[in-house]
C-alpha cells in the first residue's frame, strides 16, 4: 500500500537519517523489524491504522520532546520523531519507497526493480 508520506521526506526535511539514528538508539531496529512482521498481515487501510496504534507510544518513548531521550540533541528533536514515526508507519503499510535499494546492476535475483 502507497503510504501518505514517507521517511526519504522526513529525511531530507529534517536533515537526519533513520540510520543515524538507529545508531544512537538500537532499539529502533527492533521497532523496525516488529513494524514489518505487523504490516505482514494487513491488507487494507483499516488493517494498517489498526495495526500502527501499537507503535505510538513506543515512538514517543524513544525520541521526541518527552521521551526518555529528550536531552540528546538529536533524539529529543521533533526531526527524529518524525523521521521513526514514518519509517515505522511506512514498514507497517508495507510502503518500500522509504527503503535503501541498491542500484541497478547490483540487485541479487528476483529483487524488484523499484
Amino acid at each position: 500500500m502507497r503510504d501518505e508520506r514517507n521517511v526519504k521526506d522526513m529525511e531530507r526535511i529534517h536533515g537526519i537519517l533513520w540510520s543515524e539514528l538507529v545508531v544512537l538508539e538500537p532499539e529502533l531496529e527492533s521497532l523496525l523489524s516488529f513494524a514489518r512482521k505487523v504490516g505482514s498481515g494487513c491488507r487494507n487501510w483499516h488493517d494498517v491504522e489498526k495495526g500502527w496504534g501499537q507503535f505510538k507510544n513506543d515512538i514517543a518513548e524513544l525520541v521526541g520532546f518527552f521521551g526518555r531521550n529528550r536531552g540528546h540533541p538529536v533524539l529529543g528533536t521533533v526531526g527524529a520523531y518524525d523521521v521513526v514515526y514514518w519509517k515505522l508507519h511506512n514498514a507497517v503499510a508495507r510502503d518500500r519507497r522509504g527503503e535503501d535499494r541498491p542500484a541497478i546492476g547490483q540487485r541479487g535475483r528476483g529483487e524488484p526493480l523499484l
